[in-house]
């Protein structure tokens, strides 16, 4: 039932942009990881961290095409926290021990350096479940996204 519903999403995402663009359930980009990190401690939950840059129309697609309509649907509410870290040479950032680094040197202590990734990371910032790098197939994101996700809630509860 779930691909069926995942590929509703992206049908829906792609065909009527206008009904998406109501208020909430849009991915915040995020500039301090160590806060972020202690939220997601605090709540119990992993972050689904997109990596991305001003300019990457791919970042956008993801974002606009399957991020914002899975935050919309609430499937994940209350069980991970969503945000994006720009890797732009202007981003200043915070990252997990609190440093101060740029958005860029954040992303290179993971090994990124395509976007869009997405990154599945555990309050403390290490990695507990495959990232996701590019696009792929359109219409299969949701369902890659989803056991990245169900992995990342998995390890987690493990812990």
């Amino acid at each position: 039932m779930k691909p069926i519903r995942y590929a509703l999403l992206y049908i829906l995402s792609v065909l009527a942009p206008a009904a998406l663009a109501a208020d909430g359930g849009e991915l915040q980009e995020t500039r301090d990881l160590h806060a972020l990190g202690q939220q997601a401690a605090d709540l119990g939950r992993p972050i689904v961290l997109l990596v991305s840059q001003e300019h990457c129309t791919y970042c956008v697609r993801i974002r606009e095409e399957i991020i914002d309509p899975l935050l919309k649907s609430g499937d994940f509410a209350g069980r991970v926290l969503f945000r994006e870290l720009f890797m732009d040479a202007w981003v200043q950032a915070r990252d997990f021990s609190g440093g101060r680094r740029g958005g860029a040197e954040v992303a290179r202590g993971y090994g990124v350096d395509l976007t869009p990734t997405l990154l599945f990371l555990s309050p403390a910032g290490a990695e507990i479940a495959p990232r996701l790098i590019g696009m792929r197939t359109p219409e299969m994101m949701f369902a890659y996204l989803d056991a990245r996700i169900q992995t990342a809630l998995e390890a987690l509860n493990r812990d």
